[in-house]
């Protein structure tokens, strides 16, 4: 017995709507998948927090046990923040827009005199991070500036801001040397150097790291 020909007109109409609909969802589920991709390979290149190897130790970094009365900076572009005792300042230099520095030693004005021993100097400096940057490429980046005659006496991992980070210190055959903290965050490289190399506020110093936090 011959279909009737509304039956059949109506099958093909729903075939047709089918086939529509599935060519449809197939296109947006292939621009869903192509913008996916597209977006993970333009940012998965930059970190947003340097990777470390599983299992790695980190140090714990000592905390003051009251911050009352200390300072608030914060760095907007490069978006942290830290706290200070009142007795140091952050200052702008040509050469690194984020210096810390004792208030009470006018002579730290002049960015060609080094602390005294007593004194403390801190400079923040904030850069883009490299395409698939890590800390240690960071830390061979810097190895790479470091005289022949330069030894790296301290290298640890520790965390700044909840963020894994590095410190190494490097000495050279006089004893005299520098030390550095640096971490990765938001395709942003923070290298933090406290002068000088030996310091009896060492204490201090690694109170103000432990509040640093990022945005």
């Amino acid at each position: 017995m011959e279909e009737p020909q509304g039956n059949t007109l109506n099958k093909r109409i729903r075939i047709l709507i089918f086939t529509s609909l599935t060519l449809v969802l197939l296109i947006l589920g292939l621009l869903v998948y192509f913008f996916q991709t597209t977006g993970q390979g333009s940012s998965s290149t930059k970190p947003q927090v340097p990777e470390v190897a599983p299992g790695t130790t980190f140090r714990e970094l000592e905390k003051p046990a009251d911050t009352t009365g200390w300072k608030d900076f914060t760095n907007s572009p490069n978006k942290f923040s830290v706290k200070h005792p009142p007795v140091y300042r952050l200052e702008a230099t040509e050469e690194n827009p984020y210096v810390m520095r004792m208030a009470t030693n006018p002579t730290l004005l002049n960015t060609e005199i080094e602390p005294f021993q007593k004194d403390l100097k801190v400079e923040f400096i904030a850069g883009p991070a490299a395409d698939n940057d890590n800390l240690e490429q960071f830390f061979e980046d810097r190895k790479a500036l470091m005289s022949v005659d330069d030894k790296v006496k301290v290298k640890e991992y520790i965390k700044i801001g909840g963020i894994p980070a590095m410190h190494f210190v490097v000495e050279n055959e006089a004893g005299e040397g520098e030390e550095m903290y640096f971490t990765i965050y938001r395709n942003t490289r923070l290298l933090i150097y406290k002068f000088p190399y030996k310091t009896d506020r060492e204490k201090e110093f690694e109170h103000i790291l432990s509040t640093i936090t990022f945005e």
